[in-house]
């Protein structure tokens, strides 16, 4: 599949900013871009919001000199055990290796190149090297799950890849990218 100018111009918003958040919500990462405000929910909770976002729920990972520095399962994970029930002060792989990205300690985790590639994925390379890679698991004809989206804060326009196609999905646009 292809690039078009549509959606390769939203992911373009994402060069030169740097990585200012990593989170995750279940199976969902979560990378934040640019900078951040906070502000209130209706909830009445407070809540960061950042520039630009990119959602990911298929496999994924962040390598580093030829090395997977971290990976989707290393969420569940601290030194071979299951987090979901720690011990009280265990840190996990996920939060050892957050840090070190989100620190500085590896250099400038600013986006420096893009691209999409086959099967949907998404590939990330940062200032010091490091890439981000969002990997599908998955044949498109087997899941119609989102496998990522890319939206910046306030703007109803996000790019989704979705069932072996890329939607450019919002109030003014619906279209499918080829």
């Amino acid at each position: 599949m292809g690039v078009n100018k549509i959606s390769y111009k939203q992911l373009e918003l994402l060069r030169s900013l740097p990585l200012a958040d990593l989170g995750f919500c279940g199976a969902l990462v979560l990378l934040a871009f640019g900078s951040c405000r906070q502000t209130t929910s209706l909830a009445g909770k407070k809540v960061l919001l950042y520039d630009h976002n990119l959602h990911v729920t298929c496999g994924w990972r962040f390598i580093r000199n030829g090395q997977i520095l971290l990976g989707s399962d290393d969420i569940y994970h601290r030194g071979g055990t299951d987090i979901r029930d720690p011990e009280p002060g265990e840190t996990s792989v996920w939060q050892t290796k957050r840090q070190l990205i989100l620190s500085g300690q590896l250099g400038k985790m600013t986006v420096a190149d893009l691209d999409i590639g086959p099967f949907q994925s998404i590939s990330l390379l940062f200032e010091n090297g490091i890439r981000f890679q969002a990997v599908p698991l998955e044949s498109p004809d087997s899941s119609d799950t989102e496998l990522w989206r890319a939206f910046a804060t306030g703007i109803d326009c996000h790019l989704i890849a979705k069932g072996g196609q890329i939607y450019l999905e919002g109030e003014e646009h619906q279209s499918v990218v080829e």
